[in-house]
């Protein structure tokens, strides 16, 4: 069983209260994390950006451990860890999981709520969400049981997804470099929605595959093609954003290696120069003047 993160997000207390614990009960191997939203008499949660902090934050401590590390993280707990040094402690500081034992997945269940374009962009298709309709609101029972069925529809979706993550693949495209209409946005949308993501990539792939040069064709006729030496840049490391750390590590609520990049260029053969902008996520706007930029999944540069 695929260890796993989920996040709730947007449930006042009550509502809170009642997920966890038919999720905890159902779920006793899976971290489940979440803080309440206020009650609002319009029945929408608002994504205000005090929420979606709050949502990040139960996001990092279900994923890197930030405030506390869950027993369930440590595969070796009864065992020893083979990361500890001489003094007996763990060479991992103390803030921070183990790189071993992060999840496989990351789950976000959430009610439907206003500003959820902020929301969504901050967590920059890292998590793989089900939404809680407005009609559910406060019904705590009815929330639970909504959320006990949508786990296995994430599953069934998460183990479709991850046949198709592998390096080079469209879903670990960088949207924002790509361009091209905010192509790869849309269709990591509509498979996070629950589309097919096999049917998405074969279209994706028959529009913007260029078959001559074997590279994806983005924006201003850029080249997007997977880094040779991409496992030559170590793992990925814990960024002090956590929105990016989180994008680092999952697609669409699956984990991929973060330390793949795409190589970007013109597809004419010519070098950067300088002639065209990134706005990158942690850094804004950058231009490259190399023959080639390294753009990774979460749209930064490395």
């Amino acid at each position: 069983m695929a260890l796993t993160a989920i996040i709730l997000a947007g449930f006042p207390s009550t509502v809170l209260e009642a997920v966890r614990e038919r999720l905890a009960r159902r779920y006793p191997g899976y971290v489940i994390r979440g803080a309440a939203a206020p009650s609002r008499h319009n029945r929408l949660c608002l994504y205000s950006p005090a929420e979606i902090t709050k949502v990040l934050d139960q996001a990092a401590d279900g994923v890197f451990g930030s405030s506390k590390r869950p027993v369930g993280f440590c595969q070796n707990s009864q065992r020893g860890c083979r990361k500890k040094v001489a003094d007996g402690k763990c060479e991992v500081s103390g803030n921070q999981a183990c790189l071993l034992t992060k999840p496989d997945r990351l789950f976000l269940l959430y009610q439907k709520g206003e500003r959820e374009d902020d929301f969504f962009r901050t967590l920059a298709y890292s998590p793989l969400p089900f939404c809680i309709s407005q009609d559910l609101y406060g019904q705590r029972q009815n929330v639970a049981d909504v959320c006990e069925g949508a786990i296995e529809d994430l599953n069934g979706r998460a183990t479709v997804i991850e046949r198709h993550l592998r390096l080079g693949s469209a879903l670990l495209l960088p949207p924002k470099a790509f361009g091209q209409g905010n192509a790869v946005g849309l269709m990591l949308d509509r498979i996070a929605q629950g589309s097919d993501p096999t049917a998405e990539l074969r279209t994706f792939r028959q529009d913007y595959y260029d078959r001559t040069s074997h590279q994806y064709a983005g924006r201003s006729r850029l080249g997007f093609r997977p880094g040779q030496d991409a496992g030559l840049h170590g793992a990925p490391h814990d960024a002090d954003d956590v929105s990016i750390a989180l994008s680092r590590r999952y697609r669409l609520g699956c984990q991929y290696d973060g330390a793949f990049h795409w190589d970007v260029s013109p597809m004419n053969g010519s070098h950067l120069n300088g002639n065209y902008r990134f706005q990158t996520r942690d850094t804004g706007e950058q231009r490259p003047r190399g023959r080639n930029a390294n753009v990774l999944v979460d749209d930064c540069l490395r």
